[in-house]
């Protein structure tokens, strides 16, 4: 089993300030450098079979990341390797097609196991449609934005992997 999940931060944690935008800019004019490391901070964790691949205190740029499983899932369908990676460490986890599987080697944590590659693509897709309505609950103006509006291009949720 694969899950990914990630949630906005307790009122009282420190992340979750940065899910309070400035009150002088737009949010469909913040810069997308600023929305790929700066807002949205959230716990991530993705568990493959009960083993962390991801967490399950990691914190990260939930756009950035985002992003990142989306991009992951459209070299994928394509055939093409993909990987995972970390801004603020070296950690990376390498995505390999094999067959109508996805090997997935996460050396920092010891991990290398295989998985259905069409488990693994429903549930990064799930992902980034689950994390993108959260963000456009807390900041709905987000969805003029160009980077978010994009987002989820070909990941819609009846369009299997």
């Amino acid at each position: 089993m694969i899950k990914l999940e990630t949630e906005i931060p307790d009122k009282a944690s420190p992340w979750r300030k940065t899910w309070q935008l400035p009150a002088d800019i737009s949010a469909e004019s913040l810069p997308d450098i600023d929305l790929h490391y700066t807002y949205f901070a959230s716990p991530i964790s993705m568990k493959i079979d009960k083993r962390d691949v991801i967490g399950p205190n990691t914190y990260a740029a939930l756009v950035d990341f985002m992003l990142v499983f989306a991009h992951a899932t459209r070299r994928l369908n394509a055939d093409q390797d993909a990987g995972i990676s970390f801004t603020e460490n070296a950690y990376r986890i390498a995505l390999k097609k094999l067959g109508d599987d996805v090997t997935v080697e996460a050396p920092h944590r010891d991990i290398t196991m295989a998985v259905p590659k069409r488990a693994l693509l429903e549930e990064f897709q799930r992902f980034v449609l689950a994390a993108h309505s959260l963000v456009l609950r807390e900041v709905p103006d987000l969805a003029r934005h160009q980077l978010i509006a994009a987002m989820t291009d070909g990941l819609a949720p009846d369009q299997a992997p």
